[in-house]
């Protein structure tokens, strides 16, 4: 049995603080346009169709690229990943702002969604090469937590900037130019997030405690059974993309909510869900990581339905627990499958589940934006309540058996 290292020891690795300091300013720059993006759209003239279809498609890049990126995560090391990402990103933000139509705007958001696949399959796949299943799960569960938080301290400065850069413009809150030099700070955003990951190797070398350097007794699982684990990543993809990513768009039509509290509620629910990942940890340890994931997926059902009420404040707790129970979600999931698999096929096999998880949410956003040209937030509740209940049920059913030994038969 192996011991849990200390999380003062395992932030000692240079490479868990880089990362963390990296995710810290990834999760800032996403926070920006889950609060901003839609309305900017909307204020350049596009209907909910367009806003559909970008969301779409940033998470088609995720499936169109995932193998790629798992490839060269797998070949040429996580952390030379990450830099490629970084330095890409800077230059698809400016791109995006500067498109000067629709067809250009639609390829820069699609590159912009590859940098979110590359920060999830990369930095995840360096994580959990370190230490023991405990490590790996504490570490990449504060990960989540990071990136979670310091999205909510992203959207809800987006919520205030576009009232505060307005008048410097001599425009109103909701133009088009507020929105664009709001957005205009992913640019700067994208560069600082570089900054950390400059001066780290190429490759990073793989100890696991429980396995052995890069795992080289462990038996490859076969692919087809890496797809059939993935389906729970397709149903959660689908029951988040059909809905989450346009809440604001929700509670300014619902509720006449203006951008400023919008921004601290769609913080909020980031927030919400990196204190889920906290307290799911927590859990884990007592109960288990497939307990947790099958009943928080499954629990988000009912209070997910909360935003069917015409109280706004039934409505928003309603969707406080489901972003907090999605938290105890994301970050065990992932450790369920990385434990199914061999430690070499985890950057591939990490992009499958991204994989699955972008399809999903491209399909389910798609659609969601063709619903809501006929005004009907209904459906579009009752889909995502029923898709996160699914999600649960899916983790529960489908088997993760521990990887296999070749020299020792031991799992």
């Amino acid at each position: 049995m192996h011991m849990r290292t200390s999380f003062s020891q395992l932030f000692a690795n240079p490479l868990v603080v880089r990362i963390y300091v990296f995710t810290m300013i990834a999760g800032f720059l996403n926070g920006i346009p889950d609060v901003i993006f839609n309305f900017y759209l909307l204020g350049l003239g596009y209907g909910s169709e367009v806003t559909g279809e970008m969301a779409s498609l940033v998470r088609v890049s995720g499936f169109v690229f995932g193998i790629p990126i798992g490839i060269a995560v797998d070949r040429i090391g996580s952390v030379r990943t990450l830099q490629i990402g970084a330095a890409a990103n800077i230059m698809v933000w400016a791109v995006l702002l500067l498109a000067p139509n629709i067809l250009v705007l639609q390829i820069a958001y699609f590159c912009s969604g590859t940098f979110f696949t590359i920060a999830t399959v990369a930095g995840i796949t360096a994580l959990s090469g370190i230490g023991s299943i405990a490590d790996r799960a504490q570490l990449v569960g504060f990960n989540f937590t990071i990136i979670t938080v310091m999205g909510f301290v992203g959207s809800l400065v987006a919520g205030f900037l576009p009232s505060q850069i307005a008048p410097l413009l001599g425009v109103g809150p909701t133009d088009v130019p507020a929105y664009r030099a709001t957005l205009a700070i992913l640019v700067i955003a994208s560069a600082v997030a570089l900054l950390p990951l400059v001066g780290l190797s190429k490759k990073i070398s793989i100890f696991h405690s429980d396995r052995g350097v890069q795992g080289d007794d462990e038996h490859s699982v076969p692919l087809s059974k890496v797809v059939v684990m993935t389906i729970g990543y397709f149903v959660v993809g689908c029951a988040g993309g059909i809905l989450h990513p346009f809440l604001n768009v929700y509670f300014r039509d619902a509720y006449a909510l203006p951008d400023a509290t919008i921004g601290v509620v769609v913080a909020t629910f980031t927030l919400l869900m990196g204190v889920g990942g906290v307290l799911g940890g927590r859990l884990v340890t007592r109960f288990g990581v497939r307990t947790v994931v099958v009943v928080a997926g499954i629990l988000c059902l009912p209070f997910c339905l909360g935003l069917l009420s015409n109280q706004m404040i039934i409505a928003m707790a309603g969707y406080f627990v489901v972003c907090l129970l999605i938290g105890m979600v994301f970050p065990y999931m992932d450790m369920m499958l990385f434990q199914a698999v061999a430690t070499r096929q985890r950057g591939v096999v990490k992009s499958i589940s991204t994989m699955a998880w972008s399809i999903g949410w491209a399909i389910a956003a798609y659609g969601s934006g063709q619903i809501q040209a006929h005004g009907d937030w209904q459906l579009l509740i009752i889909l995502s309540a029923c898709g996160y209940a699914g999600c649960g049920l899916a983790f529960g059913l489908i088997p993760f058996k521990a990887v296999t030994m070749r020299a020792t038969g031991k799992s």
